[in-house]
């Protein structure tokens, strides 16, 4: 009886370490690829999973042939762990700039995986026929099966010393903790994937209650190590802050192990409960997964609030308001909304049919932003009087509503008196009731506060994203300072992206795009990208400069899906016609549409765009993907 329960509990423990691994594999891969660490530790995730699935699959396995395939193709999982491990510390010394490491190094690596890997699968050096005895079927010892398992625990253990190393040269507390969490539980990866009991002779094995008793207890300890492993090295080396990537961690958990968890307990005790309740297992299946896609996410939502106690902590009040704010802003769905509503109030007050609500859009142009009634009556309207004349006459009108061409206007104005627009209503006799004229006059006061708002609205959103690119400058700051070592300094004094007045440079720089000081003695000749297009530009260190900042704006240009009138594509016009075209500010406003203030408040946010592409540029650099 014991050796059955153990037997279950066992089958379960693997089950759940599948899904946790296969989840975090994911999770990484998707997230974070393109970092050398990142893109090591997604590979020994892989090797993991191979192992964990393989395991699964072997259970349930009843061909001999099928057997043998599944358990030689396990090896290639196992022996990616290790070689994989050592690959990310090799990485983290590079990023770390501890020492330099050759690539060669990480082929010559995985060239002995490869050769290795090849040698489990079609031949009988490292694994053999037959089956040894035992609950979990597997191939017997070959004659490298020693010298694998010194290899692979070598490169752990080695990779181990070097993380050691590496931790006491890191100069920041948070860092070196987060790396004693990884020296802690870095044999996870190896203990949940390498199979140490068959490094046991024959005459040595242990009985089978004792196998699935050590292989039940080490599983879920050596997935907690290997999650921990994971958690601590996604810190490394990323210029996100701390609460992002927790808050990140905390979602996959939520959305990934928890979910995944929970459908797996409940599918192993279906046979239990159909049992009890002598009803079929599918009928529990059916209505235990329609239960659970129901109150799984009504679940989370209620736990969530507690995890992001713990991750904001002093900080929770302002992150929650920042996510309240979308259900809160009036957006300009909700005015479009708003003004038809109105419009259609005020018409049927009045007993008319036409009405309109005219404000300029983002180019600094009027048009309409609502109407009710036939649209050609407005067309027959404006081809009379623009909307530019009427807002002239309405501002030196003695009394409003102004009447004319058979409607009647409202100006509407700001608390400054700054015309936001005009509301326009088909002119009726009920205007000159005193009731109609009060609820007239309370509704264009309510269209007057809406347009106030909603610009309001916008005019914070647009400092945002001017403010964006400073933000994503300190991130990469605070995480190269965290990441400091004693050999890491000096290139770090000379990091021209990492200069509190980067922005204001790059602006200088293309203000002087076609010749000036500050072109010439620009800062900016120190980026890696104008190095890199020296010799391409003869050695000339202006025109390396001026090609990346041509290429920084073309890399801004949007994509051919983009609408023309889209945001996109007036920051990147602005940014050639004024900078690589070299128009004046009045010229460009005249061909954009825009008032000189508007195009100066765009041109501010389109060279903070510029400023953060180069950045991204130089970090790309700083960091190639083809290293380590």
């Amino acid at each position: 009886m014991l050796h059955e329960y153990l037997q279950i509990l066992n089958r379960l423990v693997v089950n759940l370490t599948l899904v946790v691994i296969f989840s975090l594999w994911a999770y990484l891969t998707i997230r974070s690829w393109g970092m050398p660490t990142a893109r090591a530790l997604t590979i020994m995730l892989f090797g993991v999973f191979v192992t964990a699935a393989s395991d699964v699959l072997i259970r349930q396995a009843r061909d001999t042939i099928i057997l043998e395939w599944l358990s030689r193709a396990t090896w290639v999982g196992i022996l990616l762990v290790p070689a994989s491990m050592l690959h990310m510390v090799l990485a983290l010394a590079r990023q770390l700039q501890v020492f330099r490491v050759r690539q060669w190094w990480i082929w010559v690596i995985y060239a002995v995986v490869a050769l290795f890997s090849v040698s489990a699968l079609f031949s009988n050096w490292l694994i053999s026929l037959p089956f040894r005895a035992g609950n979990i079927p597997t191939l017997t010892p070959g004659a490298l099966f020693g010298v694998v398992a010194v290899v692979a625990f070598g490169q752990v253990t080695a990779a181990w010393v070097l993380l050691m190393v590496i931790r006491n040269m890191v100069l920041t507390p948070h860092l070196r903790r987060r790396m004693l969490y990884m020296l802690l539980s870095w044999y996870g990866p190896l203990l949940l994937s390498f199979p140490v009991l068959s490094l046991l002779p024959d005459l040595w094995l242990l009985p089978d209650a004792v196998n699935l008793f050590l292989a039940t207890l080490v599983a879920p300890v050596a997935a907690i190590f290997t999650m921990v492993t994971a958690y601590s090295a996604t810190f490394v080396g990323t210029p996100q802050s701390d609460f992002t990537l927790k808050h990140d961690f905390m979602r996959w958990w939520l959305y990934g192990p928890f979910v995944g968890v929970s459908i797996v307990l409940f599918m192993q005790a279906v046979p239990v409960f159909a049992h009890w309740s002598r009803l079929p297992e599918e009928v529990w299946a059916i209505f235990g997964v329609m239960t659970m896609t129901v109150l799984m996410p009504l679940l989370i939502n209620r736990i969530r609030p507690y995890f992001d106690q713990l991750i904001y902590a002093n900080d929770q009040d302002d992150i929650s308001y920042l996510r309240a704010l979308p259900r809160t802003a009036f957006t300009q769905a909700d005015l479009r909304r708003f003004l038809e509503n109105t419009l259609t109030v005020m018409c049927g007050a009045l007993r008319v049919d036409s009405a309109f609500v005219a404000a300029p859009d983002e180019l600094g142009s009027y048009g309409v932003k609502s109407l009710v009634g036939p649209r050609r009556l407005l067309r027959v309207l404006f081809e009379k009087t623009s909307l530019d004349r009427l807002i002239g006459e309405l501002q030196h009108a003695e009394s409003a509503p102004l009447l004319r061409d058979g409607y009647a206007y409202w100006l509407l104005l700001d608390p400054d008196q700054t015309v936001m627009g005009i509301l326009g209503v088909a002119e009726s006799e009920w205007l000159n009731d005193a009731e109609v004229q009060q609820l007239c006059e309370t509704l264009t006061s309510q269209v007057e506060h809406a347009l106030v708002m909603v610009h309001m609205q916008q005019r914070l959103i647009d400092t945002l994203r001017l403010m964006e690119p400073e933000f994503s400058s300190l991130q990469r700051v605070n995480s190269r300072i965290e990441q400091a070592t004693p050999e890491g300094l000096h290139t770090l004094e000379k990091e021209v992206a990492l200069m509190p007045d980067f922005v204001q440079v790059v602006r200088d720089a293309l203000t002087h795009y076609w010749g000036g000081p500050k072109l010439t003695d620009s800062p900016l000749l120190g980026l890696n990208s104008v190095k890199r297009l020296l010799e391409q530009q003869g050695g000339n260190p202006t025109k390396a400069l001026q090609a990346v900042l041509r290429q920084a704006i073309e890399n801004l240009r949007p994509g051919a899906d983009v609408p023309s009138h889209a945001p996109e594509w007036l920051l990147y016009n602005i940014l050639e016609m004024r900078f690589l075209q070299g128009r004046k500010i009045r010229d460009t406003a005249v061909r954009l549409a825009l008032s000189e203030s508007d195009l100066y408040r765009k041109q501010r946010l389109a060279l903070d765009e510029v400023a953060r592409q180069l950045a991204h540029m130089e970090e790309s650099l700083r960091q190639p993907t083809g290293d380590a």
